[in-house]
């Protein structure tokens, strides 16, 4: 923070979310005083943060061609993923909205804060090889922080 950064964007990586408290604790701490972008494991940490409960999937999303919906803008994406949680949809606090929903499961796939200047993706918009539908995300976080 000694930096004065307008936003801040959190990489995916490997994990169980619930392993990682201090990370959920952190960006409590960071909502509101920043822009926060979120990928894969940090979209699930992001959701705690917000007071979502995540789940394990019966049989992770890995590889690309999974269609999800972009409701901001209507439209269907075809993503790459590598995840085995997912949040919890029951769990969501009226101030989270459900940005992105898998088209084959239902499982949400982003969400943002009503409240916060703050979203977070779960698929993988920077994975390489992969559909390049997603790509626009980056341009959303960077349009937010005026750049």
């Amino acid at each position: 923070m000694g930096m004065n950064p307008q936003g801040i964007s959190l990489s995916n990586g490997p994990g169980d979310p619930d392993s990682v408290n201090e990370a959920v604790e952190a960006v409590r701490k960071l909502l509101g005083k920043l822009l926060i972008f979120g990928i894969c494991l940090w979209h699930q940490i992001f959701s705690l943060a917000l007071g979502c409960q995540i789940y394990q999937l019966a049989c992770g999303h890995h590889g690309g061609n999974h269609p999800i919906i972009d409701y901001s803008a209507n439209k269907i994406e075809i993503t790459s993923h590598n995840h085995g949680f997912s949040v919890d949809e029951k769990s969501l606090p009226k101030n989270v909205s459900v940005t992105h929903l898998n088209l084959h499961d239902k499982t949400i796939e982003g969400i943002e804060s009503l409240i916060h200047p703050a979203f977070s993706v779960q698929y993988q918009p920077e994975a390489e090889p992969r559909p390049r539908d997603a790509s626009y995300i980056f341009g959303r976080f960077l349009e937010v922080l005026n750049c």
